[in-house]
């Protein structure tokens, strides 16, 4: 880690984040579900999901002592550091799945929730969020049966584009926090395998076409694991498939992998990227893992690259195969793995 870098984290601890926003990516944690049960890590070979214990929390936010559970982590997370907050909106036709996501039919209830919810992102303290529109099974481009992408329904993409216009619209022209968009969650088209490519594209054009004539004026984009983002040419597509300018930054995920060139990639991506104008955001990366993150912020403070955000996902090892393994609270220090100096 440059001696600068470090030098503006270590005085995070004397100074508090806010000072050193001028330097340093604003800080954020994704926060969608209530609890990790961490006791059900070993379960995630068979089903990755074996750990999300108390399920999403937006579905729920009109259930006894969920909104009043919620509240109180967000100002516990706020007091510990973190300055902003990512939440996954899951949507989905409800009669394919389960209570961790919104009737893609019912867009005024999930409308209603998410202003309820940004509300009180608002009055915990944060000072940004960034919302995921995640759809699920048929209404996934990436749904599987055999091959990616072979279950996608296009027919379900009016609804799909429905039910984010909703959200959008309830949130009005002065969101209680200000706003990014992820407007397809992981959904950048790679250039293969060819019915996955149709199928994102499909998807990706489809929503972003509408929601930027309808709000050109907000930040949005759709997110891109770095493995995807150059050496696939997701990112170009994404580029292509956007009305206008493109999208308003780049948003990107992150995790250490055991088999993949982390640092390579990077920078490939940094000195490639199609819009050297567009700063970046980190959508995910591997919460209390230290290295991986001083590897990412080095990366972009030696490219010059503008990295606006960084948001923590709750799981630090990926090899154990579970979507999460690290249970709230979440603090900032652990999440940098004490690297920001910030204490809980």
């Amino acid at each position: 880690m440059t001696r600068t870098l470090l030098a503006a984290l270590a005085s995070l601890a004397l100074v508090g984040p806010a000072a050193a926003q001028s330097k340093l990516p604003a800080f954020g944690m994704t926060y969608t579900y209530l609890d990790v049960d961490t006791s059900k890590v070993a379960e995630c070979g068979v089903s990755r999901g074996a750990t999300m214990k108390a399920g999403a929390f937006l579905p729920r936010y009109d259930q006894p002592g969920v909104r009043d559970g919620v509240r109180a982590a967000l100002t516990q997370m706020h007091r510990s550091g973190f300055r902003e907050i990512r939440t996954l909106i899951w949507f989905g036709k409800i009669k394919e799945g389960s209570r961790d996501w919104f009737d893609v039919a019912d867009p005024a209830r999930a409308a209603r929730l998410v202003r309820q919810y940004q509300e009180d992102v608002a009055a915990a303290g944060f000072t940004g969020a960034l919302l995921v529109f995640a759809p699920q099974r048929t209404s996934d481009p990436i749904c599987r049966t055999k091959d990616w992408g072979d279950c996608f329904d296009e027919q379900s993409l009016g609804a799909s584009s429905d039910f984010i216009v909703a959200i959008r619209q309830a949130l009005t022209d002065k969101p209680p926090v200000p706003v990014r968009y992820d407007l397809a969650a992981e959904s950048c088209p790679p250039d293969r395998p060819p019915l996955l490519k149709k199928t994102l594209e499909t998807y990706v054009r489809g929503i972003v076409a509408r929601y930027t004539a309808l709000f050109p004026n907000d930040q949005t984009s759709v997110s891109c694991s770095i493995y995807y983002f150059d050496a696939l040419g997701a990112q170009r597509t994404t580029d292509r498939l956007y009305a206008g300018a493109g999208p308003s930054f780049y948003l990107l995920a992150t995790y250490r992998e055991t088999n993949l060139d982390t640092s390579a990639a990077l920078g490939r991506l940094l000195r490639d990227r199609p819009d050297k104008s567009k700063p970046f955001v980190v959508s995910e990366i591997n919460y209390n893992d230290r290295e991986h993150l001083a590897l990412v912020l080095d990366s972009f403070a030696a490219a010059k690259v503008p990295l606006q955000s960084v948001y923590f996902w709750p799981l630090h090892d990926k090899t154990t195969k579970c979507h999460m393994d690290t249970a709230p609270p979440y603090t900032l220090y652990d999440a940098t793995g004490g690297l920001a100096g910030v204490k809980p």
